[in-house]
């Protein structure tokens, strides 16, 4: 469902957090390639912490806020 989201969309993530994408890539892991948003997290509830260089597994995300 969230396999083919294009640059700059911003998800919306289960714990809470807002994730910018900036691209795709395909990490492998136990043997199969698994599709993972590598971009900008914005946190919630870390004090001191605005944003910070994360990546994001389909899994992780609850929906879509905006894709351009």
């Amino acid at each position: 469902m969230f396999e083919d989201l294009s640059r700059h969309t911003l998800i919306q993530l289960k714990d809470g957090g807002v994730f910018l994408v900036y691209c795709k890539v395909m990490e492998y892991h136990s043997g199969a390639d698994i599709p993972c948003y590598l971009g900008i997290k914005y946190p919630t509830g870390i004090v001191g912490v605005d944003a910070y260089t994360s990546r994001c597994y389909t899994n992780n995300i609850d929906s879509i806020i905006k894709e351009i």
